[in-house]
This record gives C-alpha cells, structure tokens and sequence, in this order.
C-alpha cells in the first residue's frame, strides 16, 4: 500500500522495457502502475496509462480483479 514506491518501482519498469525494447512486461506494468496512480489520487496521470493497456489485460492487485474498464470505473 506504499503507492509511491509502486509507481517508482513501475516506472522502472516502463523505463526498461523501453530501454531493451521488450514490451513482455510493458502492458502489465502499465496496468499496474495505473492502479497505482488511481490509488494516489493522480488520475489524470492514471488516464494516460491507461491508454497503453489492451482490453484484455488484467492483474490481481490489493484483493482484486483489476482490468483497464475497471479502472475507467474509477477516474
């Protein structure tokens, strides 16, 4: 629940993946680091994340189902 260590720690992610262009995490962490920023109260930030996630992907997070629709739900 340290919501701005998520982001950091995401945005490393991000970083990477764009670094060594391999996207295999890039969607997820997206997805994730959008959850993040929702949780944080940025959700302007989170919108744009968002835009970078399929409607397919989703992840289990803070014992829940999370998917880019659901996190529309929220901002």
């Amino acid at each position: 629940r340290n919501f701005s260590d998520a982001i950091s720690e995401f945005s490393k992610v991000i970083d990477l993946c764009n670094h060594y262009k391999d996207s295999y995490y890039l969607e997820s962490a997206y997805l994730h680091r959008g959850i993040a920023l929702v949780q944080s109260g940025r959700k302007k930030e989170a919108k744009g994340d968002l835009a970078q996630v399929g409607s397919e992907c989703k992840t289990f997070a803070l014992g829940q189902l999370f998917s880019k629709a659901t996190l529309h739900e929220a901002l």
